[in-house]
């Protein structure tokens, strides 16, 4: 990070710093978080920053109006949608996937290739790069590709690794937040997302065959207490109509 020592407010600095940590925006505009212990732990950083000692009191006003110019009711708002989206998905599996990194000189032979294997391939999505292409495919199409690819051009595989398929609505492709919100929680159970890929309504997350059960139960679980947060939600509404 690089510092700042003229010209900087102490609201501007903090706002810099809680936008840079997702985890403590989340606490702080969800209202969860203890002000006085969270600008004595930003209080070392916030000096180094402003390149002067800025008191306790500056930084715990300043994170209280960040979290009110934020808007609690805005954020609820957001949340629910995320949570409206997820509540109305899916999940699918495909074990048994490759995910295989190609030169881009070999563009041409991927896409013969693609096309030879349409309606046959378990499983098959291509993401071109600057310089490489990435195809995620079934183990079965990778050793078929291999056959026809000289072994130089490939630049890195993955093998039997796992595709975990969130199916949305068609909501999901206007809602900001779903992939981080997923994404996030992986994170912090340590699970390492492989890929990424989405197509129209689906998303799809590529992780080690190691990790599969411990995903489907974390997003499994995810998709249910958002049913369950919806259902009480709504049946919160009406008890006050």
């Amino acid at each position: 990070m690089q510092l700042e020592q003229n010209g900087t407010s102490v609201s501007e600095a903090v706002r810099r710093v809680i936008e840079a940590n997702p985890s403590l925006q989340e606490c702080l505009t969800s209202g969860i978080v203890n002000y006085s212990e969270l600008a004595r732990k930003l209080q070392p950083i916030l000096t180094s920053i402003l390149g002067r000692a800025v008191s306790i009191d500056a930084i715990k006003m300043a994170l209280i109006r960040y979290a009110d110019k934020m808007g609690r009711n805005k954020l609820a708002e957001f949340g629910t949608r995320v949570l409206e989206v997820l509540a109305r998905s899916e999940l699918e599996i495909r074990t048994g996937i490759t995910v295989a990194t190609f030169s881009i000189s070999v563009l041409p032979q991927i896409i013969e290739v693609a096309r030879q294997l349409v309606g046959k391939a378990r499983f098959f999505a291509i993401m071109q790069a600057l310089t490489t292409i990435t195809i995620i495919m079934d183990n079965e199409s990778f050793e078929y590709i291999k056959k026809l690819v000289d072994e130089r051009h490939i630049v890195h595989v993955m093998r039997d690794q796992v595709a975990v398929i969130i199916v949305s609505p068609i909501e999901i492709i206007e809602t900001p937040g779903v992939l981080a919100y997923i994404t996030s929680i992986l994170a912090r159970n340590n699970v390492n997302i492989v890929q990424v890929a989405s197509c129209h309504t689906d998303t799809v997350l590529i992780i080690s065959k190691n990790d599969l059960v411990r995903t489907f139960q974390l997003l499994n679980e995810v998709i249910e207490l958002a049913r369950q947060y919806l259902r009480a939600l709504q049946l919160s509404v009406q008890r006050k109509q």
